[in-house]
Parts: C-alpha cells; structure tokens; sequence
C-alpha cells in the first residue's frame, strides 16, 4: 500500500508510550536491509545523534518514506533484536 504525506505526518508524530512503529530499510555496522523500529526510538536516536528537533526529524523521515529510501545508522548494531537506545 502507497502512503502519502498525511499519513506519515500522522505516525511520525506519535510519540506516546505505545507510539507508532515504522517499518524501513535502514544500514547499520552489522545489518542491512528492512526492519521495524518503534518510531519514538527513532526520533530519540536522530535527535540524539544529529540534534535532531521535531520538525527536522519528521522533515527527514517524511522524506525517506515517501522516497523509499534507506536510512544510515551508522555504528548501531540491530543483531539480536537490540534497540536503538
């Protein structure tokens, strides 16, 4: 299913304690490929990691989904289910 704009805006700004989950292709150290990754550890990791606000973490993310693309985790490993955190 092709999901536009709205629907994005409305997940990636679900940060409640049973927020939104997003499913995407990320590349981290030792994975490659598609994985589901609860979108309030995303934004924790951006605005961590690259001082990420709110609307630059969802400009970013809206951006990424529409296009399909991947998105970089650098050194994060995601082997055995481990979290962003």
């Amino acid at each position: 299913m092709n999901q536009g704009a709205a629907f994005y805006d409305k997940v990636l700004g679900d940060n409640s304690l049973h927020g939104a989950f997003i499913a995407i292709d990320v590349q981290s150290r030792e994975y490659t490929g598609r994985t589901v990754i609860e979108n309030a550890d995303l934004y924790c990791f951006f605005n961590q990691t690259r001082g990420y606000d709110k609307a630059d973490y969802m400009a970013f993310m809206r951006e990424r989904l529409l296009k399909k693309d991947r998105i970089s985790l650098g050194d994060v490993s995601l082997k055995n289910g481990d979290s962003l955190k």
